[in-house]
């Protein structure tokens, strides 16, 4: 019996062994990007001395509930970027802690079932708050509760903080046109 090596099939099996090395060590790459994750606290009041940067996210259509701010000191030493497209996040900066509040609350007040702000700070590892979340809470009529949205706050290297923002699982179920999950 005779053996026939079939055309390319040297090719296919360097393809196979290159992806076979090179895939597993590019996601474990991937995945240890993060050195952790900031988490928010209650918050009384902004400190207002300094000037800060006002970083704002979505409320471009009616249904766009997953809109929020983020108030960041300008002097401050961590870079906040937003998991989303640049087109749809505006900045200002070199404003007054009361300048950043109401143009935040202002942006994030221009959507029909907005009740009010919830305020709270980013805090660091040691505790210390490196920035302000804003987010908007909804009336109730809706989808029966006014926190609509999930904000994650991902340490990377050099003070790098990748912020992911999602909806509600059951908000989005609402929005699809599908149940709201509740028993009937």
């Amino acid at each position: 019996m005779k053996y026939r090596k079939l055309p390319g099939s040297g090719m296919r099996a360097i393809i196979c062994l290159l992806i076979s090395v090179f895939l597993p060590t590019l996601l474990l790459t991937g995945c240890a990007t993060y050195k952790g994750t900031l988490m928010t606290q209650s918050i009384g009041a902004i400190e207002p001395s300094g000037t800060y940067t006002a970083i704002r996210y979505g409320s471009s259509s009616y249904d766009d509930y997953d809109a929020f701010a983020l108030i960041v000191p300008d002097s401050g030493s961590y870079t906040f970027e937003i998991y989303k497209p640049d087109f749809e996040v505006r900045s200002s900066s070199r404003l007054s802690a009361k300048q950043a509040l109401d143009l935040a609350g202002t942006f994030l007040g221009r959507h029909p079932e907005f009740a009010r702000t919830r305020i709270s700070g980013i805090v660091n590892a040691g505790g210390e708050v490196i920035g302000y979340e804003v987010r908007p809470l909804f009336k109730l009529t809706r989808f029966g509760q006014e926190d609509l949205i999930t904000i994650n706050y991902l340490l990377k290297e050099n003070n790098m903080v990748e912020v992911r923002v999602n909806l509600d699982e059951k908000v989005k179920n609402i929005l699809r046109g599908g149940d709201s999950g509740s028993d009937k």
